[in-house]
């Protein structure tokens, strides 16, 4: 991947529906060099669907991030236990056996429930955690077709309406009216299933400890803007150890290098430790179940 390449795939994981003439226009490219440079991402596995699924904000899950060594010596097989677990949506796979198990939980209640399967079942030592609790927000309810929308498109966001509509059969005025109304009320995310370790280039997860704690919120655009598009990623969780998630993109280990010790002489930054990671699965979750539940499929 190069840096164009990246952009894509920020704009892509933001809103997977935008056109290909919007993407052309906002990169000072041609819409077939935007189509090809789409094309091979895919064909490489970079991003393997165009997802939809309820905005974060519909269920208000708790966002949990459990990260840790794991004693198994057979890690694929450890990570497939967990993924059984159907409030992890995503586990990552770093060098020394560590993984960053990512969830949903129902309410924070299942917090030490979850951290007790990430021992068992992912032979975790000690691990650590941060998480997300949602704001309380009033947000108009989805309808039973909304739903039926969302379970047609949650593995091809990018289907035409009509190619939608005729799978509901309903007409396409429906669909494209239900869908702008999801965009515009903030009821819909659409993204990709982004998969950075299946290109060439170097993954790392960066644990940065902040120096000063009240200030881990405002790190996070001033360190996205400063090295863009480098960060492909920033976690700013409740964490008891003050510690910032980042995942960096880089060409190679020198690139790596240099951005990391750049990011050393940050005041706002005590420590930096950095851990490569080389693959991740992804997994369902409660959510996927209750949006088919509530579209009727069985």
């Amino acid at each position: 991947m190069d840096e164009v390449d990246i952009e894509i795939t920020i704009r892509l994981a933001q809103n997977s529906r935008i056109s290909f003439r919007e993407l052309a226009d906002t990169l000072d490219l041609s819409v077939n060099a935007v189509h090809k440079r789409v094309q091979t991402l895919q064909e490489l596995g970079i991003f393997n669907r165009f997802q939809a699924t309820v905005s974060f904000m519909v269920f208000r899950p708790v966002l949990v991030l459990v990260s840790g060594f794991s004693q198994s010596s057979y890690l694929d097989k450890a990570v497939e236990e967990l993924g059984k677990d159907r409030r992890i949506f995503k586990v990552i796979m770093a060098g020394g056996n560590m993984i960053y198990v990512h969830a949903f939980l129902r309410d924070l209640s299942e917090l030490q429930d979850l951290l007790e399967v990430t021992r068992k079942k992912g032979e975790m030592i000690n691990p650590s955690f941060g998480f997300f609790q949602p704001p309380e927000m009033v947000l108009p309810p989805l309808s039973s077709m909304d739903y039926r929308i969302l379970n047609v498109i949650k593995d091809d966001a990018r289907m035409a309406v009509s190619d939608i509509a005729e799978e509901l059969g309903v007409t396409t005025k429906t669909v494209r009216r239900r869908l702008s109304r999801m965009e515009k009320e903030g009821l819909i995310a659409l993204t990709i299933d982004f998969v950075p370790t299946a290109s060439s280039d170097i993954i790392t997860i960066l644990h940065l400890k902040v120096s000063d704690p009240e200030k881990r919120k405002e790190m996070v655009p001033s360190l996205m803007d400063k090295y863009r598009p480098h960060v492909i990623g920033l976690s700013c969780l409740f964490d008891p150890h003050d510690i910032v998630y980042c995942n960096l993109w880089t060409k190679n280990m020198k690139e790596m290098t240099r951005i990391i010790e750049d990011i050393r002489k940050d005041e706002r930054v005590e420590s930096v430790v950095p851990n490569i990671y080389y693959n991740q699965k992804t997994f369902e979750t409660w959510i996927d179940d209750l949006i088919r539940e509530r579209a009727g499929v069985r």
